[in-house]
């Protein structure tokens, strides 16, 4: 959909330029392009090993290749590599991966799903916002099928393990400009240089910025934007000839509009019959259709829509909204919200090798790696879902600028390489991950679960009680009044979940055509599960604290009623989770590969 052009500049490149004849420039910019064909050395098996060796399905880009391919971030990643879906879902930053068909991804913190995408080995928990920009990226690697033996986590699809670039001994820097059509306006830097004889850093900073192909005409703005800034900070230190220490810091912060959507109108007879009945005029309506919806035609749920969010008479003026929206073009839509999806990713990591580079006892080469991350993820959002001037079905964060949905993750790993032989090696390991997340600060939550007592059945010791809180970030449903699903739902909840794993990985190389791979994974892992879901009313007082009308609550903003928990509210009509599982799982595996070229 867009088009762009890209300027990308080095030190050493930039200059050389300059200085050389036209020939021999030309011949600098092909011994680049000829550097994307020479081999690719991966980590996929946690060791250094040639990709055309590889007795697995792996997929590899370089830097080089992403440039020349267009890759800026990883939802282009499936235009290159077969059998991988990178994609987000109806919000944007909302991110999907699919390896072979398997995984998926949603912002709720208590699923799971069977890919994973790690950065340098480090789980990026969740994948909120992990479509990140390949800003100073060295290569992405595509690992297709089971993982859990090499990676210590339950990684049944596959993996994506994005490597970013180390701090070198040389000074280096480079700037990427890329400007395009709808407002497209990126800027990526990098600047390497050599600290002391044995220590290194390496910083990198991006801006990329987009206005959106789609036009809002109730709001009258384009929208679908996106705005992302990025910080890096590397060191590397070699203090001696076998220990090398990396330590990274990233920050990412995204500002992004939703993603722009459109409804249609496509009754069926009966909802045509319905109107009628009602006395409106459909006059204006196309259709029936013989395969038409008995609804309103929103994209909430795929397009087929839901007429249990709707009041009398919205019907005819929804579906005469989406049809107007249609008439001006394919990327138009009247959203009352000005939507928004906002993400901010910070982690910082510290890797350190040890690796004797000869032999040591029984091992004719041993690696040692000790392994730590803390990652943090901050995650709000403005959601209109029939895409429509009504509001019908809108879900978002309330206050917006409050914490809303975050995430905290620490992680440990340690594992062996080694070489016992020519033919035999393994890699064992031990993992360790703490992961939380709450809507946030879980005041109201807490308070709740300090007054109610499930055994005595008892509020604050009494048969009922109120509990009032106000709205920190949770999650807010705002659907019409008088349907199925009246008024505004508030949802609270604090998601834990704690893993430790046991894994080993042996590879024997049978002949120079067949090689045998045999391990194992003990994974232990306890999670918790703690919610109220309430539906919104009157507060203690019998005052209703928010409304529907046009234009309230603002189009930036979701609904901010107060909250009041009580016997109604929460027992007898609401949700409440208080729900705590452990579990634990010996994996084996083998596998036994021929290499065709081998003979």
């Amino acid at each position: 959909m867009s088009n762009h052009l890209s300027l990308r500049l080095s030190s050493s490149l930039f200059v050389g330029a300059l200085l050389l004849g036209p020939a021999q420039s030309f011949a600098q910019s092909s011994a680049s392009a000829q550097a994307m064909l020479e081999e690719i050395v991966v980590t996929a098996r946690r060791r250094e090993e040639s990709l055309q060796s590889l007795p697995m399905s792996v997929a590899a880009i370089t830097s080089d290749a992403m440039q020349a391919q267009g890759v800026y971030n990883l939802m282009d990643m499936s235009d290159v590599v077969p059998n991988i879906s990178l994609t987000e879902d109806v919000r944007a930053n909302d991110t999907l991966l699919y390896i072979r068909g398997l995984g998926g991804g949603f912002s709720n913190p208590a699923q799971v799903f069977g890919t994973a995408v790690y950065i340098d080995g480090h789980l990026q928990v969740g994948n909120l916002g992990a479509f990140n920009s390949t800003v100073d990226v060295e290569r992405i690697e595509v690992l297709r099928g089971p993982q859990g033996t090499l990676f210590g986590r339950n990684v049944t699809g596959g993996a994506v393990n994005i490597i970013t670039a180390k701090p070198g001994p040389d000074f280096d820097s480079e700037i990427t400009l890329r400007a395009g059509n709808y407002g497209r306006a990126d800027v990526r830097g990098m600047v390497n240089t050599p600290i002391t004889d044995n220590l290194y850093a390496r910083f990198n900073v991006g801006y990329e910025s987009y206005d959106g192909y789609w036009y809002n005409r109730f709001l009258n703005e384009d929208t679908a934007g996106e705005e992302t800034k990025n910080f890096g900070a590397a060191l590397r230190w070699e203090p001696t000839d076998n220990w090398t220490i990396d330590s990274r810091i990233n920050l990412m912060y995204d500002r992004d509009d939703d993603r722009g959507n459109s409804c249609y109108a496509y009754p069926d007879q009966d909802l045509i019959d319905a109107l009628v009945a009602d006395g409106q005029d459909v006059s204006g309506l196309p259709g029936p259709f013989a395969d038409g919806n008995g609804a309103w035609g929103g994209g909430a749920f795929n397009g087929i829509g839901r007429v249990e969010f709707l009041g009398r008479g919205t019907t005819i003026a929804a579906m005469e909204s989406c049809e107007t929206s249609r008439a001006m073009g394919d990327y138009v839509t009247s959203q009352d919200f000005d939507t928004k999806s906002y993400v901010d990713n910070e982690w910082i990591t510290v890797d350190a090798t040890y690796d004797t580079q000869e032999a040591l006892g029984p091992f004719e080469n041993f690696n040692w790696q000790i392994k730590g991350a803390r990652r943090y993820n901050e995650y709000r959002y403005l959601q209109d879902r029939d895409f429509t001037e009504f509001k019908i079905d809108g879900v978002g964060m309330s206050p917006f600028g409050a914490r809303g949905q975050n995430r905290a993750s620490s992680e440990f790993e340690t594992l062996f390489n080694a070489d016992i032989n020519d033919r035999l090696n393994m890699t064992a390991g031990f993992y360790w991950l703490d992961d939380v997340s709450k809507a946030g600060d879980r005041t109201c939550l807490s308070r709740w679960q300090a007054a109610y007592d499930p055994i005595a059945d008892t509020i604050n010791g009494l048969p009922d009680d109120n509990i009032v809180c106000a709205l920190e970030g949770q999650d807010i449903f705002e659907r019409l009044p008088g349907t199925a699903f009246d008024g505004i739902n508030a949802n609270h909840d604090y998601v834990t979940a704690k893993s430790k794993a046991l894994y080993a990985h042996f590879n024997y190389a049978i002949s120079e055509a067949r090689e045998l791979s045999v391990g194992g994974r003990y994974t232990e892992d306890t999670r918790t599960l703690e919610n109220v879901e309430v539906t919104i009313g009157l507060d203690q007082n019998g005052i209703n604290t928010c409304t529907h009308g046009p234009g309230d609550p603002p189009s930036t903003e979701m609904c901010a009623p107060t909250i009041v928990l009580n016997r109604d509210k929460v027992i007898d009509n609401g949700v409440y989770n208080n729900e705590r599982a452990t579990y634990d799982e010996f994996t084996p595996m083998v596998s036994l590969t021929r290499n065709l070229e081998g003979g």
